[in-house]
């Protein structure tokens, strides 16, 4: 994920953490915005490097476009490893011990689904999906990278593992027809 600077970045990590919370909560703006702005650590930073200016209705646009949909995506990657990590003993037969390939199978579901939602426009909103989905493929290929080698017998003709059971849960549709996107 890449470097933020707006004035909701600046924060301290648990006051950004727990504004995630609550725009997951689904609390609005402007009582949001009067709770962030009265916070001590905030109007240390605001007076410090804003000249006193208020967090407003477009910094916690972008943030909520930005910072909490990446945000957003990390707790669902928790979720999914915190769900395969307590049904270990279900899933060790599936996964045969790849956890990092799993989540790969994953990111291509989410991939699937983008692209199949997609109307051929490049809108910010896509461009935002993919700018995400992107940085997470980097993340779990570095995960990939540091996981042990393949056993010769997990390695087969049958090419890259793709543990179906996960993937199925995470598509939750339509198969996609040859002529849509």
């Amino acid at each position: 994920m890449r470097q933020r600077y707006g004035k909701i970045a600046r924060l301290p990590r648990a006051l950004q953490i727990e504004l995630n919370r609550r725009l997951t909560a689904g609390h609005s703006g402007t009582p949001l915005l009067q709770w962030l702005n009265a916070q001590p650590e905030v109007q240390s930073l605001l007076a410090n490097e804003f000249g006193g200016r208020p967090i407003n209705k477009q910094n916690l646009s972008q943030w909520r476009l930005g910072s909490f949909k990446e945000w957003q995506l990390r707790q669902e990657a928790a979720a999914y490893c915190q769900d395969m990590a307590l049904h270990a003993d279900e899933l060790d037969p599936i996964l045969d011990g790849r956890l990092a390939d799993s989540l790969a199978a994953l990111l291509v579901a989410r991939y699937a689904r983008l692209v199949r939602n997609w109307t051929g426009e490049v809108t910010p909103e896509f461009k935002k999906s993919l700018q995400l989905l992107r940085g997470m493929v980097r993340d779990v290929a570095q995960l990939r990278r540091l996981s042990p080698p393949k056993t010769p017998d997990r390695v087969g003709s049958e090419g890259p593992f793709l543990p179906s059971p996960p993937v199925a849960l995470v598509l939750e549709s339509k198969p996609i027809k040859a002529n849509q996107r």
